[in-house]
């Protein structure tokens, strides 16, 4: 007999084994270009990144703040089945996918995989 409780689990598996297929090296370089996502995976391990909220799910989003040159305000999230996100650093001002998002979302993956 399969409880509601299991549907549950098996929706949330699902929707984090597909957030983090949008998570890969891959997925994030082809985002972000390979210079930009080089030099965002210093900021991950660095211990920059300050996670504020987390959701995974059918609205899978992260927030955090992270220490650069000054100190920004980044969110990726999954959404219509695609990764995106904001930052208010410059480089992220034209709607690029910057550094402080490649480190968030570095460290989202890394978060999805501890669970």
């Amino acid at each position: 007999m399969k409880y509601a409780s299991d549907d549950a689990v098996s929706a949330e598996r699902s929707a984090t084994d597909s957030l983090l297929a949008h998570l890969s090296d891959a997925a994030i370089a082809t985002i972000s270009g390979l210079k930009v996502f080089e030099r965002g995976r210093t900021y991950a391990p660095a211990g920059a990144v300050e996670v504020t909220e987390e959701e995974t799910g059918r609205e899978s989003f992260i927030h955090a703040r992270i220490e650069g040159t000054q100190l920004y305000e980044v969110e990726a999230c999954l959404e219509d089945g695609e990764l995106d996100g904001e930052c208010d650093c410059p480089h992220a001002a034209g709607g690029a996918f910057c550094k402080h998002l490649v480190a968030l979302c570095l460290v989202w993956r890394e978060r999805l995989r501890s669970e």
